[in-house]
């Protein structure tokens, strides 16, 4: 059918999602549910949307979401559009006609959606968490993820949400991967054991007192703020240590400005909404310990990625819910032991550090790989092998040897 006909199909179902943070798009599905990108509405727990024909929903609740695909799901809200199916379109000949709506650059309150065309360029496989991307030259831009991809035939085939390279080509997760964990979701399962990580509830403390583990340990906080509030900050200890303040997306704030004792900064904030505070050690090693005081009340964030125990062989999931977070883990080895760590991300500039305790020996490698619409929480999969492992796309790995005759390490 003409591109006019695939507008005047599809698009009604096609909803504007707006959230503190800013804007995306989203597709209706059976039984009211929107879907969307994770990426478009974390870390709010409703988000507003709007439909083509001007239908409203102000607080529309999120269902759940999942991280490591980038998919959310909203609703259920009470609409007259017709819900989509998600089609199979992972056997779309190469050069097949596609389009893609949503609400990319979108500057309105009440948008129509817009439509743009391209071909299918390239199908690529992201293996370890089984989800095929569509590649197509179509136009993207912000406010866009969470989008339809449509083929001639008026069948929705998959979900927006990536730029790929310099040529901004859009990489679309294939409705066929999807629509299993748009089910789980749905059902409050977690797909690759991530959890729902949701922001903590109540109304926190002015003040904490912590302990760090070592050096790449971190104690996360949140706290909600007006744009143009001034936030007063300081932390206190006998080690080194320092702290930095994000919002969801980018860096504010880096403070170190001592070698021991106090730390403390005020801040305007530019944006309204949620805000991170991390604290960490920035020199040291040992167990330090830090009180914390704050003009803001501040709820304890926990990472439960940091400080597992990984084996040689083993595959996990992790995510960095935030700009200024990293994971870390520790791996028992023995004297001589040679392994490769890969990371592979799909959205982030991933980058792995391997550190032996003993001797303060370091390597680091570093890959950048695609974009979102809207820089999300990123995530990422590692692997510790004795041989080299295989990624299909945005893989890198370091080689990292242990001295002779130097035990291993029970930390990074």
């Amino acid at each position: 059918m003409p591109p006019s006909e695939v507008y005047a199909l599809i698009s009604p179902s096609v909803a504007f999602i707006e959230s503190a943070a800013g804007s995306g798009s989203g597709v209706l599905i059976g039984g009211g549910h929107v879907v969307t990108n994770y990426h478009v509405v974390w870390p709010n727990e409703a988000v507003r949307v709007v439909f083509p024909n001007g239908t409203e929903f102000q607080n529309v609740p999120v269902v759940g979401w999942d991280p490591m695909s980038d998919l959310a799901v909203l609703g259920p809200v009470e609409v007259s559009a017709r819900p989509v199916r998600l089609e199979d379109g992972e056997r779309t000949p190469i050069g097949t006609h596609l389009f893609l709506i949503g609400y990319p650059a979108e500057v309105d309150r009440s948008p129509e959606p817009t439509i743009t065309s391209g071909v299918l360029s390239n199908v690529r496989e992201w293996e370890q968490a089984g989800i095929t991307y569509l590649q197509t030259d179509s136009a993207i831009a912000g406010g866009q993820s969470g989008g339809a991809l449509v083929n001639a035939s008026g069948q929705v085939i998959g979900i927006s949400g990536f730029s790929f390279s310099d040529a901004n080509y859009a990489l679309v997760a294939s409705a066929t991967d999807i629509a299993p964990i748009i089910e789980k979701i749905k059902e409050g399962e977690s797909t690759f054991g991530l959890g729902e990580r949701r922001l903590p509830q109540g109304p926190g403390s002015t003040s904490f007192d912590i302990e760090l583990r070592n050096l790449w340990d971190t104690r996360e906080f949140v706290f909600e703020a007006e744009e143009g509030s001034v936030i007063e900050i300081e932390i206190e200890g006998e080690d080194d240590g320092m702290f930095s303040v994000s919002t969801p997306f980018e860096s504010i704030l880096e403070v170190d400005d001592t070698e021991s004792g106090v730390e403390r900064a005020t801040v305007e904030l530019s944006t309204g909404g949620v805000h991170f505070l991390q604290v960490e050690m920035a020199a040291g090693g040992e167990l330090s310990e830090f009180r914390i005081t704050s003009s803001v009340r501040l709820k304890p964030l926990n990472d439960p990625d940091d400080g597992r125990a990984i084996t040689v062989g083993e595959t996990l999931a992790a995510s960095l819910d935030h700009p200024a977070d990293w994971d870390w883990y520790s791996i028992d080895l023995r004297d001589g032991d040679k392994i490769r760590v890969s990371a592979d991300s799909l959205n982030v500039d991933t980058v792995v550090k391997m550190v032996d305790l003993v001797t303060g020996l370091s390597s680091t490698s570093s890959r950048r790989t695609a974009e979102a619409a809207r820089s999300p929480p990123q995530q990422h999969k590692a692997t510790p092998s004795g041989i080299p492992t295989r990624r299909h796309r945005s893989a890198h790995s370091q080689d990292h040897s242990l001295p002779e005759d130097q035990p291993g390490p029970e930390e990074p």
